[in-house]
């Protein structure tokens, strides 16, 4: 009986090469589809140019393990289950993560927008103490500005910002282009969001008090995303703070999976990933 062909289920739309829409397939190899170019004469897989291109493991490894790191499987149980190593476990952990980030930066929130700020810890080397030895309080140094948004079409947006507490500058270039005009804006009194509601010329702000509880009430939607966040920052916490945007990526990622069955979400996960043309390299390190 013939084997079924692997990664069959993603989009060949254009040669990866020169972009030509004009190729034909050209029988198959290690029961993968491949196609040649009509334009450039070279032959291509559905994989090309994307992060499954240099993969040696079959498609089902793949698809179990999808379902393990969005079940919040550590890196270890990956590695028991899944039946590859840590540091394939890892890698593959950080091609994934790569394409979260790209599809992080593709977002554009429109219609209905609500957005907020949470603050997480910097790791204990990077701490900074008064001259005292004591910690410092409140919004300070010792703490990293993360940007949460979400719009009512279920889009999820999420931008790290630097250390300490953000000013209108820092807001503005976070949200960048990834709020449309015309759009209805919940936010709360934080008096640094002037400069981006500003520029965006939005239809509508609703500026909603904190203390109020049926402003709460309004800021839910919002609220809800920021505590997942947390929740997701927790489960991995230790990672490196050059990585934290990956994760937050990855939480605003989730977000699309809530409603998809298991098998579903197995392929939409690559799919979506392959989508993204991201090619992740491992970092060598300096000799």
């Amino acid at each position: 009986m013939e084997k079924k062909l692997r990664f069959d289920f993603l989009d060949v739309n254009c040669c990866p090469y020169c972009a030509s829409n004009d190729f034909k397939k050209d029988g198959s190899r290690n029961f993968k589809q491949r196609y040649r170019c009509k334009n450039c004469g070279k032959t291509f897989y559905a994989t090309t140019g994307t992060v499954f291109a240099a993969t040696k493991k079959n498609e089902r490894k793949w698809r179990d393990f999808v379902i393990q790191m969005t079940n919040e499987s550590t890196l270890l149980a990956s590695h028991e289950y899944s039946g590859v190593s840590r540091n394939t476990s890892l890698l593959w952990r950080r091609k994934l993560f790569a394409c979260f980030v790209e599809l992080n930066e593709d977002t554009i929130l429109h219609d209905i927008i609500w957005f907020d700020e949470i603050y997480c810890n910097v790791s204990n080397k990077e701490r900074i103490y008064t001259e005292n030895g004591t910690k410092l309080r409140g919004i300070s140094k010792n703490k990293i500005g993360i940007l949460l948004a979400l719009d009512n079409h279920g889009n999820h947006f999420a931008r790290v910002m630097k250390r300490g507490k953000p000013n209108s500058k820092d807001i503005d270039e976070a949200v960048d282009k990834h709020f449309a005009e015309n759009s209805i804006i919940y936010h709360d009194e934080f008096h640094e969001h002037g400069l981006m509601l500003k520029r965006i010329k939005p239809k509508q702000i609703i500026t909603c008090n904190t203390r109020n509880k049926s402003s709460l009430k309004l800021m839910q939607p919002i609220n809800q995303f920021c505590a997942y966040t947390r929740r997701i920052l927790e489960l991995h916490n230790g990672e490196r703070p050059d990585h934290l945007q990956e994760y937050v990526s990855y939480a605003c990622f989730k977000q699309r999976l809530k409603k998809l069955p298991v098998k579903e979400r197995r392929i939409e996960v690559l799919r979506l990933c392959a989508m993204t043309r991201v090619i992740y390299k491992r970092h060598q390190k300096p000799k």
